[in-house]
């Protein structure tokens, strides 16, 4: 799918294999890439609101795409159960943001998995977003939602591939500026969907969003004064701001 639209369908639930699931888009095969268009105001009675991923060993892969403004049970923006993985990486890759879970995790939820499915299934959750701005991931669990707690808890395990040992619930935090960055940069949208677990996106399968790149730049910068410039006047901390498109994404 490189465009076009796909909204206001519905999955109903008759109890009988996945009714309910993928009230947009449901996905069977190892085949499926999203790389651009419209997911919008549809519905799923039980799992993956816009899109869902079967089961084991069907693969989705998604780039380029912003996943936000869709509400849940659990899981606003993405619900994975114990044998779904996730990666959701920097280039031609993902933000995750502004969506809404009523009872847990506003933008992401993974199942707990036993020992030998955390072997296999696992979650990849970058600390930047589609456009390079910074995202940070905060505990969002039934008893410490983030909007209630004074200090939130943030989630150290990013970067690397997380093995999910009990139920994790998450709300994604983000500077405007960074959402803009994303924004600007999407060609997928996925946005104003509704499940009860997964109201944008829902897995039993793997989906995986851009593409995992380990390569590290290294940055050396020198501030250096005039020789006549007065002693008094030179500050004891300088912040050196990372911009993109003038949008300020990190500090030193």
């Amino acid at each position: 799918m490189n465009g076009g639209t796909i909204e206001t369908n519905i999955s109903k639930n008759y109890i009988l294999g996945d009714d309910g699931c993928g009230g947009g888009v449901y996905v069977s095969s190892n085949k499926v890439v999203l790389n651009g268009g419209v997911i919008q105001n549809n519905k799923a009675e039980r799992q993956g609101g816009g899109i869902y991923v079967g089961s084991v060993p069907y693969l989705l892969k998604m780039n380029d795409v912003v996943i936000t403004e869709n509400n849940a049970d659990f899981g606003g923006g993405l619900w994975f159960c114990p044998t779904g993985t996730v990666e959701i990486a920097v280039k031609n890759g993902g933000a995750v943001f502004d969506n809404a879970a009523k009872t847990a995790g506003d933008d992401f939820m993974g199942e707990n998995k036993s020992e030998e499915e955390q072997k296999k299934y696992y979650a990849y959750l970058s600390s930047r977003m589609l456009g390079g701005g910074k995202t940070t991931w905060y505990e969002d669990s039934e008893n410490a939602r983030f909007k209630e707690t004074e200090n939130p808890i943030e989630m150290s395990e990013t970067n690397k591939n997380m093995p999910v040992k009990e139920n994790i619930y998450l709300h994604s935090k983000a500077s405007q500026g960074a959402k803009d960055l994303a924004n600007k940069e999407k060609k997928l949208i996925i946005k104003n969907n509704e499940a009860t677990k997964g109201g944008g996106v829902g897995s039993n399968g793997a989906i995986k969003i851009g593409q995992r790149d380990n390569d590290e730049l290294s940055l050396r910068v020198e501030k250096s004064f005039a020789d006549d410039y007065p002693d008094n006047l030179k500050p004891d901390i300088i912040k050196i701001y990372l911009t993109i498109d003038g949008v300020k994404v990190d500090h030193i």
